[in-house]
């Protein structure tokens, strides 16, 4: 995996736990969970223009847990699936 896509993974992931754990200011989960179009490999969407309203994509769907499509969301997340490569430090 190239350096920028694991470093994109980890602030995807971070954003991600961020916004399922907390509320953050000017965004909100307000918009109806749909399902995943094809080629989107993230695990939540942005419903309005300036990108502070989101939905999630339903918990099973894939998602580029590392870069290749290897994750499974639950609520809002990408987690690692069978095939998935953990990593181990940040490069």
């Amino acid at each position: 995996m190239k350096p920028m896509s694991a470093v994109k993974a980890l602030l995807t992931f971070a954003l991600l736990v961020a916004v399922t754990d907390a509320d953050i200011e000017g965004l909100k989960k307000t918009c109806p969970d749909k399902d995943q179009p094809a080629g989107d490999a993230g695990c939540m969407y942005y419903c309005d223009d300036k990108g502070n309203h989101y939905g999630i994509y339903p918990d099973g769907s894939t998602c580029d847990y590392t870069g290749s499509r290897d994750g499974k969301c639950q609520d809002g997340l990408c987690y690692p699936g069978p095939n998935s490569v953990t990593p181990t430090a940040v490069p």
